[in-house]
């Protein structure tokens, strides 16, 4: 009886141990079990995620410190680049340009009726010179300037260019300009005129815009723009004549 006993133990154990699963749930009691039996075939892994605050805080500071040290870099930069402005101009005191007019020459100055309205034709040749007191500063003029001639102030009666050229530091230069232009010239202003020839003072102004670059030593800087406004009183506008400058005053200004 024990030996039938035993048989049906052996058998009953052997069914068990077909029964039994081939991986078996360990307690978490023994990490070092867990670590080395392998998931089930089939089985998706759980991916597992950080926590809430895992070391949020960590990074946080490390982004916090990274702007502080950018923030610190390009305020040292943007304060050392004001400092080396501030040095120049206390060295080179940078003044603008002046200009003058030396030669003024009258080719034409024609009134012509153009059906019921008058033009006016004219045609100018003026030397201008400009000097440059800065020393260490040069300025290199280049294309599209503008010159105008108006009378009494407000109505254009010719215009022209400035040559390009380059002015270095604490020099002089002569520039001949030619104006000429055609406009309608109203009876309001025919009636100024006559006035004004008969006095023998008549009014111009001369506008100067031109842009500039800055060449400090022989390294040129950014482009400026130089204005001049020249008021003149001449004594006539006859052609083929040098009218007179009875009076002039010139006011030069720099834009950036």
């Amino acid at each position: 009886m024990d030996n039938r006993q035993g048989e049906h133990n052996e058998g009953y154990s052997s069914d068990f141990d077909k029964t039994k699963p081939e991986h078996s749930i360990l307690d978490n009691s023994h990490p070092s079990s867990i670590a080395t039996i392998k998931p089930p075939p089939g089985r998706r892994r759980v991916p597992r995620y950080r926590e809430e605050g895992d070391n949020v805080g960590g990074e946080r500071g490390c982004c916090v410190k990274c702007m502080c040290c950018c923030f610190c870099l390009w305020l040292l930069i943007i304060l050392s680049l004001v400092g080396i402005l501030v040095m120049l101009y206390s060295i080179l005191q940078p003044r603008p340009p002046s200009f003058n007019i030396q030669y003024f020459q009258v080719n034409a100055f024609n009134l012509r009726p153009n059906f019921g309205n008058t033009t006016l034709t004219t045609e100018f040749f003026l030397t201008l010179k400009s000097q440059n007191p800065n020393k260490g500063i040069g300025f290199f003029y280049g294309r599209g300037s503008s010159v105008s001639m108006l009378y009494n102030g407000t109505t254009i009666i010719s215009s022209g260019k400035l040559p390009t050229f380059q002015q270095t530091a604490e020099s002089t230069n002569l520039m001949n300009v030619t104006l000429d232009g055609m406009s309608n010239f109203e009876s309001e202003l025919q009636d100024s005129l006559a006035e004004n020839e008969k006095g023998g003072r008549i009014p111009l102004l001369v506008m100067v815009n031109s842009p500039a670059a800055v060449v400090l030593r022989s390294f040129p800087l950014r482009e400026i723009a130089v204005f001049v406004n020249g008021s003149l009183v001449v004594d006539s506008l006859i052609p083929g004549r040098n009218p007179k400058i009875l009076s002039s005053q010139y006011v030069c200004s720099v834009g950036l």
